[in-house]
């Protein structure tokens, strides 16, 4: 029996290792001891150890520096903090005398009538002694009406006053150097708009292009047209090394090689001379 646990043991541990000494203590049931957390209490304990300590150190040093005639003296401060007593017998007389509801309309009312007969006390006129009489002046007399009539004579004037303008001088004098000419933004502006019209002509799909094919450019025709003319030099330069009198085979297949080459350089060329040339489109 002992062996067959064992070997059971065995196997649980192959197929479930434990990985440390932790886990192996919680498997036979001992919970494993937390260092971390011990450690961290404790420096936690030491630390308010040494904040007690260095509380107590600084209230020694404050109540030390305290002069020795001077410590067995009580603080005023603390003295006028205590609470005093009212006294026993209180009069009617020296109670004190609170604001009533309304009080503060009535005071106001008060000064503001004060105030008002003060000010009609010091404009009106005094009863005592004689008042001065009002200094004459002199009525100021109206300027004689005019009979000229301004319209008349405005529409006189108007007649022959000359024009404002400047003369001509001062006007060919205002001109610059480049009056009457393009300006040079616009030259430059029409000529863009010229060329985008140009790449959007050609940019537009031709309407006789065959469906499946697309219209050549025109660099690559002519490159090509310029390939099938070197090709054509120098196929005919090798069709004239050959000897004429010769009819051995070789030379004869290789005549009838080069002239089907420049007879489909030929047909090529006769293809891209045109100006349209259409290709399969990719």
């Amino acid at each position: 029996m002992e062996r067959y646990r064992h070997q059971r043991s065995t196997i649980q541990e192959h197929l479930n290792p434990a990985y440390g000494i932790r886990e192996r203590q919680r498997r036979q049931g001992i919970e494993p001891k937390d260092h971390q957390r011990e450690n961290r209490l404790k420096l936690r304990e030491l630390a308010l150890d040494n904040r007690n300590k260095q509380m107590e150190d600084n209230s020694n040093e404050a109540a030390s520096w305290k002069m020795k005639k001077f410590r067995d003296v009580k603080s005023k401060i603390t003295s006028e903090m205590v609470p005093r007593k009212p006294p026993a017998n209180n009069d009617d007389s020296q109670a004190q005398q609170f604001l009533r509801r309304g009080s503060l309309e009535s005071r106001l009312d008060h000064n503001t009538k004060k105030k008002q007969e003060k000010f009609i006390a010091e404009i009106s006129p005094r009863k005592t002694g004689s008042v001065k009489p009002a200094v004459p002046r002199e009525k100021a007399a109206l300027a004689p009406r005019s009979q000229k009539n301004f319209i008349s004579q405005n529409r006189e004037c108007a007649k022959t006053m000359g024009s404002p303008r400047k003369p001509n001088d001062d006007d060919e004098r205002r001109k610059h150097a480049e009056f009457g000419n393009v300006p040079a933004y616009i030259v430059q502006r029409k000529a863009r708009w010229a060329e985008n019209e140009d790449r959007r002509r050609a940019a537009m799909p031709d309407p006789n292009c065959p469906p499946g094919m697309t219209l050549m450019p025109e660099s690559e025709r002519q490159d090509t047209l310029r390939i099938l003319e070197e090709s054509e030099k120098e196929t005919h330069a090798l069709l004239f090394k050959l000897p004429l009198q010769s009819t051995t085979p070789s030379v004869v297949k290789r005549k009838d090689a080069l002239e089907a080459k420049l007879r489909e350089i030929e047909s090529a060329k006769k293809m891209f001379s045109k100006p349209k040339v259409y290709i399969a489109a990719d």
